[in-house]
């Protein structure tokens, strides 16, 4: 017997039947009509002995078996299983039947956190709110936990994230990156550019510029291997990359330069570095002593295309090089051009007719 609840403009069903009569099964609907729908097909699976959902499955075992079995093997899988680990923390609705989670525990989650506060600046003790690009990227994880548990697991019927609304992403940065201001980070570094690059500092503001002359990200940079750079043919070959696949990446007399200078330490990696965070520390402070504002690592990813764009005038080419397969991603967040140069362009082709 199946019974309907209406809370707001959702429908909750539950259904006790069968094995499930002092257990019911439950899940929630934008319409009466879906989970009439929803119920009549449960009755007739567990008539017919189909049904195998285990109802009691909570949000927390959902969250570690995809943590451990999952997203272990993601791209970047740190990243996930440290905000998978947040939610073991956090989440109010941890320890609910995944069956019973809907629409308004996820947007109770979602507001609270675009309203959380974070520490910016320990030494100012300035604290800011999380960005709603952060909760989005959360929020997408969050929903993966759900589609897997849906989808492969069969360990609910519906995913309760669907038709929530998700934060809006932030607007690409266009941020530029000066040489005025390389030069100023590289000075503070003890970076030089005709000496031997030895220090980890030294290291992390090479890493910096490679980034401009190659459009190769942080991590990229981070795992180069010797044995994968031909400098005869002035090409790096990164295995793997973030899409998915191979890239190779050609390399200008100053990557040439850069990377030649970087003495070795024993290892085929070319950085002595052990933490990818090292670097992205290591330029914020050194911003933030020389007073350059709103200078990120990444940054240099941006300006690398942006100068790389005026020599390949083709998308394709460029994205060949930056490992993009959506053209439309690379021109409207990583190909950002001066419109003072686009002026003075126009300028100058008008003034030669």
């Amino acid at each position: 017997m199946a019974t309907f609840q209406k809370r707001g403009t959702t429908w909750r069903v539950l259904v006790r039947k069968g094995q499930y009569r002092d257990d019911p099964l439950t899940a929630t609907f934008d319409t009466k009509r879906e989970a009439e729908t929803w119920a009549l097909k449960i009755e007739s699976d567990i008539a017919s002995k189909k049904h195998q959902i285990a109802t009691k499955r909570t949000v927390r075992e959902a969250i570690i078996k995809y943590r451990d079995e999952v997203a272990v093997n993601h791209k970047g899988s740190e990243t996930d299983i440290g905000r998978l680990n947040s939610f073991l923390n956090t989440l109010k609705f941890l320890n609910k039947p995944l069956g019973d989670v809907d629409h308004a525990d996820i947007i109770e989650w979602r507001d609270a956190r675009l309203n959380t506060m974070r520490l910016k600046n320990k030494t100012e003790q300035l604290y800011v709110k999380i960005s709603p690009a952060t909760v989005r990227r959360e929020f997408n994880l969050l929903s993966s936990v759900f589609t897997i548990a849906r989808r492969e697991w069969r360990w609910i019927q519906s995913n309760p994230t669907e038709d929530v609304s998700r934060p809006q992403d932030s607007k690409p940065r266009s941020r530029r990156v000066g040489d005025d201001e390389l030069s100023r980070l590289a000075d503070h570094l003890g970076y030089l550019d005709d000496e031997p690059i030895e220090t980890q500092k030294q290291q992390a503001m090479a890493i910096m510029l490679l980034g401009v002359e190659t459009t190769m990200r942080r991590g990229e940079l981070f795992k180069l291997l010797r044995s994968n750079v031909s400098f005869e043919h002035r090409v790096a070959m990164l295995p793997d990359t973030k899409n998915g696949l191979d890239r190779f990446v050609p390399l200008s007399p100053v990557a040439i330069d850069i990377l030649q200078r970087i003495k070795p330490f024993g290892d085929d990696r070319f950085f002595s570095i052990k933490d990818p965070k090292y670097i992205t520390d290591t330029i914020r402070k050194a911003c933030q002593k020389l007073g350059i504002e709103n200078l990120k690592m990444h940054d240099s990813r941006h300006e690398g295309a942006t100068r790389l764009a005026k020599i390949f005038q083709n998308p394709a080419d460029l994205a060949k090089i930056t490992g993009h397969k959506d053209l439309n991603t690379l021109m409207n967040v990583y190909y950002n051009p001066d419109v003072r140069e686009m002026a003075d362009k126009i300028h100058e082709a008008k003034t030669k007719k």
